[in-house]
């Protein structure tokens, strides 16, 4: 009798994955600087995607795959930003089973943010990003630390090549990566007998007409379950843009990610 029962609850709680589940993907084309030409673009996803992306379900493989354009006249350098915000987070309750109630536990913010990101996938299917303890890797490269909302630490590394990751993220329910795009230029550390931090290396140079690579690929949506009886509301948004500066507002200072950021600001 018992092994019934738990398999009545297990299918309720299948089915209402479907029932709470819920996602909007949008794209946005940000272009920042004077006199620059600067276009986000993703076929797969205007072809395919958008429409998959429509009718979602929890597993769902959605095309998307946003790379930069330099459609103006001028050299440019340039960055992706991703941002992801969620929607209240809420576990749901199984209807008829008011007794299980205190083992409902709602994931938190950092916890639906990381499997969203985990759900972001390369043509092979490796994930855009990976999430390691903050003590069992060293930062270097694109790893980044990052400390989430519940005073833990941990490494997050961009697996793809030709950009720099940042964490930019400003509040709990959102999520703010930059990417710059620095094509096959070293990443922080030494190289020869140069030593230069992340901040400072140096960006790629994208000329007319050329194009960065691509971000990333696809989505798999993600099912968030903290055990068979738990269910959580995976609502979120997620906008992707390209902004980019004109090399010639660099002048005399040098086509480095520390100075973009100051050009930036100014």
């Amino acid at each position: 009798m018992f092994v019934i029962l738990s398999f009545v609850l297990y299918a309720v709680v299948i089915t209402m994955i479907f029932a709470y589940y819920s996602s909007t993907d949008t794209v946005t084309n940000h272009i920042s600087g004077k006199n620059i030409g600067l276009e986000l673009y993703e076929p797969e996803w205007d072809t395919k995607g958008v429409f998959l992306a429509e009718k979602s379900e929890p597993g769902m493989t959605i095309p998307k795959d946003p790379y930069a354009v330099n459609t103006g006249e001028m050299d440019e350098v340039v960055r992706l930003k991703l941002e992801i915000t969620l929607d209240e987070s809420t576990a749901q309750l199984p209807s008829g089973n008011d007794n299980i109630e205190g083992m409902i536990t709602a994931a938190t913010d950092d916890e639906r943010k990381i499997a969203i990101l985990k759900s972001i996938l390369f043509s092979d299917d490796t994930p855009l990003v990976t999430i390691a303890p903050y003590e069992s890797q060293t930062e270097s490269g694109n790893n980044i630390k990052v400390d989430d909302s519940q005073g833990s630490s941990y490494f997050m590394s961009y697996n793809g090549s030709g950009f720099l990751i940042e964490d930019a993220s400003t509040s709990s329910n959102k999520f703010v990566l930059y990417f710059y795009y620095i094509g096959d230029n070293h990443i922080g550390g030494t190289e020869g007998y140069t030593e230069f931090t992340r901040a400072e290396t140096t960006m790629e140079i994208l000329k007319p007409g050329e194009a960065t690579p691509r971000l990333f690929n696809k989505l798999v949506y993600p099912i968030y379950k903290k055990d068979y009886l738990t269910v959580f509301d995976q609502g979120y948004d997620i906008k992707i843009s390209a902004e980019g500066i004109p090399v010639k507002e660099f002048g005399s200072r040098p086509v480095t990610v520390e100075v973009f950021k100051q050009i930036e600001k100014e």
